[in-house]
C-alpha cells in the first residue's frame, strides 16, 4: 500500500492559512494607513566634547519643560495608540488571563531557591 506525504493534506492548508493571515493583515494596515506619525523638527546644535564636534539634529527634545517637546511627545503617544488599536481586545484578554489564576508567588521562597542550589551541586 502506497503512504502519503505527510504535507499532501497540510499544504492547501497552509496556503489558506497564510492567505487568510496576509489578507489579515492588509486589512488592520489599511485602517492604520490613515494615522500619519509625527514628524520631530530638526534644529541643528553642535556639541564639542574632547575637541570632537558632532552635530544632533534632536537635542531639543532633551528640554523637559519645553512646550513643544511635550506637545510632540504626546503626538507620538497618540499615534503609538491609533496603531495598537486593533490589538487592544488581545492585550486586555491576556493580562486578564495572565493574572486571573496566578495563585502562586511570582518569585520561589529563599528555601526553594537553597533547596535548589544544593540538588544542582
Amino acid at each position: 500500500m502506497k503512504k502519503s506525504h505527510p504535507l499532501r493534506f497540510g499544504a492547501p492548508l497552509l496556503l489558506a492559512l497564510g492567505l487568510c493571515l496576509f489578507i489579515g493583515t492588509g486589512l488592520a494596515g489599511l485602517a492604520q494607513d490613515a494615522v500619519q506619525p509625527p514628524v520631530a523638527e530638526k534644529i541643528k546644535k553642535e556639541l564639542t566634547i574632547h575637541g570632537q564636534t558632532r552635530i544632533d539634529n534632536y537635542y531639543w527634545l532633551n528640554e523637559r519643560t519645553n512646550p513643544k517637546v511635550i506637545d510632540y511627545l504626546k503626538a507620538e503617544n497618540a499615534y503609538a495608540d491609533a496603531m495598537m488599536k486593533s490589538t487592544e481586545a488581545l492585550r486586555k484578554s491576556s493580562t486578564a488571563s495572565s493574572s486571573a489564576g496566578s495563585s502562586r508567588p511570582t518569585c520561589p521562597s529563599p528555601l526553594r531557591q537553597w533547596v535548589l542550589v544544593l540538588y544542582a551541586r
